[in-house]
């Protein structure tokens, strides 16, 4: 688990207030050597959570997210509820299964045509 979603519940909605990546409890606790028992999630995430809806294009997604130097975003539904997290390597297992079908798709055209010739 890289990083944990900060949520608050209204409406039975679980609407993403914050994040905390692994990185910032590296840098924020235990490189800064505070003592973890008095400080919250709150003194160490984003406060200012991004997020990804439900129904967006995944390029366009990959391409936000490396605009914004984020690895991880919260994926949440129309009414802004909480549904997941799509991590950049989500993404690129992803388009990368349909850039490989696209190239099985030339390849199998050159066969048919090399069989229609003979």
């Amino acid at each position: 688990v890289g990083d944990l979603v900060v949520i608050d519940v209204k409406d039975a909605r679980r609407i993403p207030v914050g994040i905390v990546t692994d990185r910032d409890i590296v840098i924020s606790v235990v490189a800064a050597d505070v003592d973890a028992d008095k400080i919250t999630v709150s003194d160490i995430m984003a406060p200012k959570v991004v997020t990804a809806h439900v129904d967006e294009d995944e390029l366009e997604l990959a391409q936000r997210m490396r605009g914004l130097g984020i690895r991880r975003i919260p994926v949440v539904d129309e009414r802004g509820s909480l549904i997941g997290i799509i991590a950049m390597d989500d993404l690129l297992e992803h388009l990368s299964e349909g850039l490989s079908s696209i190239a099985h798709i030339h390849e199998r055209q050159r066969e048919q045509e090399a069989s229609a010739r003979r």
